[in-house]
């Protein structure tokens, strides 16, 4: 198994955190609008469309400075029992009551494609994500 890490090793690329900010939510790509090319938000997404045909190991972590971790794991909860229209994964049940992890997967490829399951603006509403544009609140929770 080390052999092949380290054959792989120029593979790898240490990715720099993706920060969701409110810019990121805009109503507009519910319905109009692609956020993978639209030009305001082009520079996040390029990057992504660059390792679309590789495997990546994604989280979504909460910054305590801006919001507190049980506070938002509620908040989601809450979204996901309301029966919203739109699929969300389930919750860990034994999940460290002081993690700040809200959620972990990975994918094979096309992560950008995920990501915007994950912000809430794909398509196809079965599609499970952590559909945040729908319960995140940035006035609230912060950014």
């Amino acid at each position: 198994m080390l052999e092949n890490v380290e054959r792989n090793l120029e593979r790898f690329v240490e990715g720099k955190p993706v920060v969701i900010t409110s810019e990121l939510f805009r109503e507009v790509y519910i319905k109009n609008s692609n956020i993978t090319t639209c030009k305001e938000d082009n520079e996040a997404f390029s990057e992504f469309r660059r390792i679309k045909n590789r495997p990546v190991l994604y989280w979504f972590s909460i910054d305590d400075e801006i919001t507190n971790a049980t506070i938002l794991r509620s908040k989601y909860l809450e979204f996901k029992d309301s029966k919203s229209p739109r699929n969300s994964p389930a919750c860990k049940p034994c999940l460290d009551i002081n993690s700040k992890t809200l959620y972990v997967d990975k994918v094979k490829k096309d992560f950008h494609l995920r990501l915007v399951t994950h912000l809430g603006y794909s398509r196809n509403k079965d599609t499970a994500g952590m559909q945040l544009f729908h319960w995140y609140k940035p006035n609230e929770f912060g950014i």
